[in-house]
């Protein structure tokens, strides 16, 4: 069945010689896999810059529910990303938080709340003139809400203090575009990312490590 939905980058990785197999995660179908063969070529009329991490993308696929990787017939991008791929902030951010989605989402169900905050975030993530230093902070928290792991009180959160000022509770007032609000020292946005990662970990089953993570870290030191 040929069917026609928007969806958001996750991974890449190399397939054979000219192929890829990317994650994506779609509106209509939840997360999916996708091999796209000869897009690697000097020929193709697909440019593999689509698939780069927290591209917005509109699709349309050979859909098959017992097929584990789906096919596509076409591929066009949705929403244009004026900064996100071209700043190493940002594009860091994307990186690290697109892992954190293919660690945390596993159903190939739609979920339309997840799917326009997905979006959504994506977008703010490009189009802030601000500094955007504390995002991938708020949306971490923000995430939460959608995973059903967002904590029901401040009690939730003891074991996850950190040594400074700011802690874990205070972020949570905050909304994607509100988090340039906030002063955050690096040495305590360092300590709240490792404690929001500790957080996912202990409440998503299977979540592993984050590859990113050390890059991220890196980029705000």
């Amino acid at each position: 069945m040929l069917r026609k939905t928007k969806a958001l980058v996750l991974h890449s990785i190399k397939y054979g010689d000219t192929g890829l197999i990317v994650q994506v995660y779609t509106q209509e179908m939840g997360r999916e896999s996708l091999l796209i063969q000869g897009i690697r070529q000097k020929k193709s009329k697909v440019n593999p810059y689509l698939f780069q991490p927290f591209a917005l993308l509109q699709l349309d696929i050979y859909h098959k529910p017992s097929r584990s990787i789906q096919r596509i017939k076409d591929v066009t991008c949705d929403v244009p990303l004026q900064r996100l791929h071209f700043e190493i902030v940002r594009s860091s951010q994307a990186t690290f938080l697109s892992e954190v989605l293919l660690h945390a989402l596993r159903e190939h169900e739609p979920n339309q709340a997840l799917f326009e905050f997905l979006y959504h975030a994506v977008q703010v993530l490009d189009v802030a003139n601000e500094q955007v230093e504390n995002y991938h902070l708020m949306f971490l928290v923000q995430l939460s809400k959608f995973l059903g792991i967002f904590p029901a009180n401040h009690d939730d959160l003891k074991a996850y203090r950190v040594a400074y000022t700011l802690q874990m509770p205070d972020l949570f007032p905050y909304s994607l575009s509100d988090s340039v609000a906030l002063q955050i020292s690096e040495a305590n946005r360092a300590a709240l990312l490792d404690q929001l990662v500790a957080y996912y970990r202990d409440h998503l089953p299977g979540f592993g490590q984050l590859k990113s993570l050390s890059v991220l870290r890196d980029v705000f030191m």
